[in-house]
């Protein structure tokens, strides 16, 4: 195949982004393909900010780039990095049909804003300031849409960062491929001496002395360490002049223990690697990060966050030691554990070694060549055949899924294939909420827009007025609510609203992405509400576990009517307060919520609530955290013994929407599920269930084990099936039926 990698980048060998393209590049080339370059050009640009320059200029000047070349010469790929490239995705395709266009990632740019919005690594922000960076966040947010709603697929370095942009942007899991960065060869054949520093641990840090980098965190717990640790020693390799800075910090602590080396060449480091038994890694926001494997090539255990690609090719505990990003006590106490016992710190180094080496560039090519086939296949593309592919394929082996190319970055070598994730109902759309059937015509309703404050009624008007009905979607809608959004918080606006919805009073939060979806989920016809009208009489129950705004449990409760019992569990305080005064306003006494989490211990736990949304808030960081987002201490009860299960009346319905936690939640709830067997309408979804340590198939089996041996899909109701036909691959709702059950 013949690529065209475009890039706002300079060439440079040692830059971080720049030298991965040349090294894939080469690596592609050697596999028998042509790969020509557009780079960062000359001419300055004409607006004085960056940002302006990028939102304003990039996407006009890489367009002219990308068709001037493409008159010149044919490709079969073109791949453009950062979000910038929209105008060339949009309109190149129409003329060029025979070309794959891919957007290349190195760390996402909207995820990156989030992340400094989360940590303040520049602030702290003042309100006007933290404004401005809402309204930066929101334009950078347009340009990655328009990106991806527009090219042919994406190539991420790193889990992380796929999973960010499937589940913001509902971008469809066969067009994203987790293609790990790869390592040069004198990594790939060190053979590092190290020697054996008895009980000393030698720590190393390696990067731009930067807060983003860490550099406020290093500060924070390193001259405690140095001075309870005087074996430990401290080695930094920055640029110039951040030494006298370290010094100033860390000489009081550690002494002659401390060393400032300035910046080397990246393949000079690999005899310094060898000297040290812990290489820092302190980051709060990575692309991928090659230090950390660099560092593992060369047997030296990596000490950190699990920011970048870390938590995709290293086990923690046995390959690395990380925890979550922004965490510092949990760094500390990582690094004092490394301290006290050397020889098991020397162990992972070893064991990070055998992983890391696995992990060439060539490897990153041939993965990038079969995404590319791929995609290829999925458009109606003609193949092409290349040297590589005749020299090297088994029969069959271009036409492996996507979701195999994944599953080295997501959990290592040889681990289990990546879970696809389709789009829910609901999702799908440049504006949130209105694809699902009924939910654009939200702002036609005079009675739901007369209970909007007039931020809202404003944006309600614009929606009608810019609603493509056929698309399902309102131009520049999601814009436009993250700035009425921003403004509501800023200005410290009225956040609640009580709306009528379908004969109901449904309180919501304004400033919730999701109150979009409880409109069409109340308001509008949904499988969901076929399903509570099927299964529920007067006296029965119906269990809300993962409530939110409580769309079902408020739908549920008049057919249950006041003999029957509503209770809701919602651990977000805010959305749990709005679902006890929709109860009161509607007067259904029989229901109750509990301000907590479904688990399988009791006790508290750390929950993620991200601001883009409060519908993928959970007790998962590798799910509920990979934006910007607030960290909530909840409380978790066990089902089991939170409700008096025995003298529930009727018979009982449950759903189960708890964003990963669905198998602990139904283990805390064992002895009900056997003694009472309710029907369960649930979430099965590869990427949550993942995050939380497991797979999709580990709840299937819990379900079955307990007594559940048909399952519905939501929009065939009552229709089912035995378990093994059920499909794991990607998320979808479904209803577990228990022995004995006709639906």
């Amino acid at each position: 195949m013949r690529f065209l990698d475009v890039a706002d980048f300079v060439r440079d060998p040692n830059s971080g982004s720049a030298g991965s393209l040349l090294s894939i590049a080469d690596a592609l080339t050697t596999r028998g393909h042509e790969v020509d370059h557009l780079w960062k050009q000359p001419e300055p640009y004409r607006l004085p900010h960056p940002s302006l320059s990028r939102w304003l200029e990039l996407p006009r000047r890489q367009f002219r780039q990308v068709s001037d070349q493409l008159a010149r010469a044919r490709y079969d790929v073109v791949m453009i990095s950062q979000p910038y490239g929209y105008l060339a995705f949009e309109n190149l395709p129409a003329k060029y049909p025979s070309t794959l266009f891919l957007n290349v990632t190195h760390g996402w740019e909207d995820r990156f804003n989030a992340a400094r919005l989360s940590f303040a690594w520049d602030g702290p922000y003042s309100r006007a300031r933290r404004l401005g960076l809402q309204l930066t966040k929101t334009l950078v947010n347009r340009a990655c849409r328009r990106t991806l709603r527009a090219c042919h697929g994406l190539i991420s370095p790193s889990a992380s960062g796929a999973r960010y942009v499937q589940r913001e942007y509902d971008m469809p899991a066969e067009s994203v491929a987790v293609i790990p960065y790869g390592l040069d060869e004198p990594f790939l054949r060190s053979d590092v001496r190290r020697s054996d520093g008895g009980d000393a641990v030698r720590m190393l840090y390696v990067g731009n002395y930067l807060v983003l980098k860490g550099s406020a965190v290093l500060e924070s717990i390193l001259p405690a360490i140095g001075l309870a640790q005087p074996q430990a020693s401290i080695t930094f390799v920055v640029p110039g002049d951040a030494i006298d800075r370290i010094r100033s910090r860390f000489e009081p602590a550690f002494g002659q223990r401390l060393t400032t080396v300035p910046w080397l060449d990246r393949r000079d480091l690999i005899s310094l690697y060898g000297q040290h038994d812990v290489l820092l890694f302190p980051s709060l926001f990575e692309g991928f990060g090659k230090t950390f494997l660099e560092g593992m090539a060369c047997a030296i255990c990596v000490v950190g966050f699990n920011e970048g690609g870390l938590p995709d090719i290293a086990a923690n505990g046995t390959e690395a030691l990380y925890c979550e990003t922004g965490v510092v006590a949990d760094l500390r106490k990582l690094l004092e554990r490394c301290l006290r016992t050397p020889g098991l710190t020397r162990e992972i180094g070893q064991r990070a070694q055998q992983v890391a080496q696995q992990y060439s560039w060539a490897r990153t090519a041939e993965r990038i060549e079969t995404f590319c086939h791929q995609r290829r296949q999925a458009r109606g593309l003609a193949i092409t055949t290349s040297h590589a592919l005749d020299r090297d394929a088994a029969p069959g082996e271009n036409s492996v899924p996507v979701a195999a190319i994944g599953s080295g970055p997501y959990s290592g070598p040889g681990r289990a294939e990546r879970a696809k994730e389709d789009s829910q109902p609901g999702k799908g759309s440049a504006f949130p909420g209105i694809s699902r059937a009924g939910a654009l015509d939200w702002f036609d309703n005079p009675g739901i827009c007369r209970s909007l404050p007039p931020l809202y009624r404003a944006y309600a008007w614009y929606s009608r007025l810019m609603a493509d009905r056929s698309r399902s979607i309102v131009r520049g809608g999601s814009l436009l609510l993250s700035v009425v959004i921003t403004l509501t918080k800023t200005l410290q606006l009225t956040r609640d609203a009580a709306v009528p919805l379908h004969g109901l009073t449904v309180f919501i939060d304004l400033c919730d992405r999701r109150m979009l979806w409880v409109f069409g989920e109340v308001e509008s016809p949904s499988h969901e509400a076929r399903i509570l009208h099927a299964c529920l009489r007067q006296g029965d129950t119906f269990l809300d576990i993962g409530a939110n705004h409580g769309s079902y449990s408020l739908m549920a409760a008049p057919l249950v009517g006041s003999s029957g019992t509503v209770t809701a569990f919602e651990p977000q305080p805010r959305l749990a307060s709005l679902l006890r005064r929709s109860f009161e306003a509607n007067r259904f006494r029989q229901a109750t919520v509990h301000e907590c989490a479904c688990a399988a211990q009791a006790g508290e736990a750390c929950f993620y609530l991200p601001s883009a949304g409060s519908g993928s808030a959970g007790l998962y960081a590798r799910f509920s955290a990979t934006s910007d987002h607030r960290r909530l201490t909840v409380t978790t009860v066990r089902l089991d013994d939170a409700i008096d299960w025995p003298g529930l009346p009727g018979r009982v319905l449950m759903k189960l929407d708890v964003e990963g936690s669905e198998l602990s939640a139904l283990q805390g709830a064992e002895q009900f599920l056997r003694g009472r067997h309710p029907t369960i309408i649930f979430e099965l979804n590869p990427l949550s269930a993942e995050a939380a340590g497991g797979t999709a198939d580990d709840v299937l089996t819990f379900l079955t084990s307990v007594g559940y041996t048909r399952f519905a899909e939501i929009d065939t109701f009552p229709e089912s099936t035995t378990v093994d036909h059920v499909d794991r691959t990607r998320l979808r709702n479904l209803v577990a039926l228990p022995d004995g059950s006709d639906g």
